[in-house]
């Protein structure tokens, strides 16, 4: 079951990513774009805009349902992995099925927008009339209006706001004990915002991999592999200050990776720890 909910979530972001990429709307052109990039299919129409979103809302509210029916039957009880806690619901009620399935989604989601937030500072200097950031900064919509360095802000402020809204309705479901005083809530929503920047961990050990073969094996001319590039370079940069070429093989690939394998490791039993000890 947690499975298919994983495997769902990505539908669902496949049907935004649809939704925000393929809408026949002139909001989501850039600058310096052709206007024959306007032309569209015959029979594209404003129904097809809204298809994949209503789409997305269907699967929600049919996935949670379904959980409804045979969560009970397959003793399942889906939680919310928030590193430092991981909220259970129950599987014997519709609202809390609900609940949950937007919830998760909203996790999952929030963790590809939050990729795409990095891509778009590692890719800030490439052009509109490249591909690959174009895509990005349309799937981003405003938030790629915003200053790298609030961009770097967007997903702890995020998840801190997201868990201080959610927190009461968690206690009055009987999820998650209500805190002592709103300092406490305020701190264990801090301490989870901070969780939100692990999810890189997948993006950033991907980008180096990625970026070690293709620096050494020629995998065609594609815009792909530019722009993957470039944003490794970028990444690495900090590291160009170290020593770290040994004739022709470049080692700044391998050290960064260490170091998130490495901050991987310590860093979710270090707030862990923190959560545990709140109030400080």
């Amino acid at each position: 079951m947690t499975l298919l909910n994983a495997i769902l979530n990505v539908v669902g972001i496949l049907l935004w990513i649809a939704w925000r990429t393929f809408a026949p709307t002139t909001s989501n052109l850039t600058p310096g774009l052709s206007r024959v990039s306007l032309v569209r299919p015959a029979g594209s129409g404003s129904g097809w805009r809204w298809s994949p979103l209503l789409a997305l809302l269907a699967l929600l509210g049919l996935r949670a349902v379904f959980y409804d029916s045979v969560a009970t039957s397959v003793s399942w009880s889906p939680t919310l992995p928030l590193t430092v806690i991981a909220p259970a619901l129950r599987g014997d009620s519709l609202l809390r099925m609900l609940l949950f399935s937007v919830l998760s989604f909203t996790l999952a989601f929030g963790s590809f927008l939050f990729s795409l937030l990095l891509l778009s500072i590692l890719c800030r200097q490439l052009p509109d009339s490249d591909t690959w950031p174009r895509w990005v900064r349309l799937n981003l919509g405003l938030l790629a209006r915003l200053p790298w360095p609030l961009k770097l802000l967007v997903p702890g402020l995020a998840i801190t706001l997201l868990w201080a809204a959610l927190q009461p309705l968690f206690a009055k479901f009987g999820i998650i004990p209500k805190p002592a005083t709103t300092a406490l809530l305020w701190e264990q929503a801090a301490v989870v915002g901070l969780c939100a920047y692990l999810d890189w961990k997948y993006l950033l050990l991907g980008l180096l991999v990625l970026h070690a073969v293709h620096s050494y094996v020629y995998l065609g001319a594609n815009p792909f592999w530019t722009f993957l590039s470039h944003c490794a370079r970028t990444l690495l940069q900090p590291l160009r200050i170290i020593p770290l070429q040994l004739g022709r093989i470049d080692l700044a690939p391998l050290v960064a990776g260490a170091l998130v394998v490495a901050l991987d490791h310590w860093l979710p039993p270090l707030l862990h720890r923190l959560y545990l000890r709140l109030p400080l």
